[in-house]
């Protein structure tokens, strides 16, 4: 009784998971060959789009972040983008155009979007104003951020930021999971 039990479990489990999955894959596969790790190899665009991805108590950027703005600054002094877009909410551009100044880019290359209350609406934003951009984000995220770009007629490569595993990873990735589930029936009901 107990095996069948949990055989019962397992196909409901794999009926569940099967549909978003493939879902995951189909818009991974949409965007295959737009994700560069290697500024050599990057096309130029006028605009590096950096999403938000949350400050430290301080108000500073949290590791994710600094990652992000680290990798755009480095496209900005290779002069694969001109200008830089930093898009979040709740303080994340502020910080983020700080710490990039810190680093060398001036502000005036620096816009701010605070409307970038998640990654849909930085694309959404960055699509009224813009034809193309680099998306700069970490590997797990760049994705959904191409495919969500991409649908809005804004051409869009990803450059990734950082690196492949960060303490709040697996968090991450599940949330990603559900977002790009998400994403797909945004973009489907458009």
């Amino acid at each position: 009784m107990k095996r069948r039990w949990l055989r019962w479990l397992l196909i409901a489990l794999i009926a569940l998971l099967l549909p978003p999955t493939v879902l995951v894959r189909y818009v991974a596969a949409q965007e295959q060959g737009k994700v560069y790790s290697e500024i050599a190899a990057l096309p130029a665009a006028p605009v590096a789009l950096v999403l938000g991805a949350g400050l430290n108590r301080d108000g500073t950027p949290g590791e994710m972040l600094t990652d992000r703005v680290n990798a755009a600054v480095g496209l900005y002094r290779a002069g694969k983008v001109q200008s830089l877009l930093m898009s979040g909410a709740n303080g994340e551009p502020a910080a983020m155009q700080r710490y990039a100044v810190g680093q060398g880019v001036p502000a005036s290359s620096i816009t701010q979007d605070d409307a970038g209350t998640n990654t849909s609406a930085s694309c959404r934003n960055a699509a009224l104003h813009l034809a193309s951009v680099i998306v700069v984000t970490q590997a797990y995220h760049l994705p959904r951020s191409l495919y969500l770009c991409n649908s809005l007629g804004l051409a869009a490569v990803g450059y990734v930021a950082g690196r492949d595993w960060y303490p709040d990873q697996l968090g991450c990735n599940g949330r990603e999971f559900l977002s790009t589930v998400l994403a797909w029936f945004e973009v489907q009901g458009r």
